[in-house]
């Protein structure tokens, strides 16, 4: 199964090497390789995905509706809602591809992805231009 490449996309995103701070309501986005979600002959086919907030369980989110195509050619993105409860502060989440049937069965894990659940959206640049 080729590897997944996770991220989490925000209204701006912050410089690289940075922890991207985000609020509520929030999606997780990630990219999955468009044959592996096609029914491409010969290419392994997901089953479902899983999800890990934090040192939690891994849980079944099956395929989540309203993919869209990505911005990295041949693979298409997916979201899914973040839990409206969780707290506030610094988490990561983990999508496992699965091509099995069951929890944990033929799944390929990403590396996890760190962010900062803040209260209030960070303030955002009101002027912005180049000059000498």
């Amino acid at each position: 199964m080729k590897k997944l490449l996770a991220l989490l996309l925000f209204l701006s995103l912050p410089a690289w090497g940075q922890v991207p701070h985000v609020t509520q309501p929030f999606r997780y986005f990630w990219d999955e390789a468009t044959p592996n979600v096609t029914n491409v002959a010969g290419a392994i086919q997901v089953n479902h995905f899983e999800l890990q907030i934090d040192a939690g369980p891994f849980s079944v989110i099956g395929i989540p509706a309203g993919s869209t195509p990505s911005t990295v050619l041949g693979f298409t993105t997916f979201a899914f809602q973040a839990d409206p409860a969780l707290a506030l502060g610094t988490h990561t989440f983990t999508i496992k591809t699965c091509s099995g049937a069951t929890l944990g069965v033929g799944c390929s894990t990403t590396v996890p992805f760190s962010f900062v659940l803040d209260p209030a959206a960070p303030p955002s640049a009101q002027r912005l231009g180049v000059g000498v």
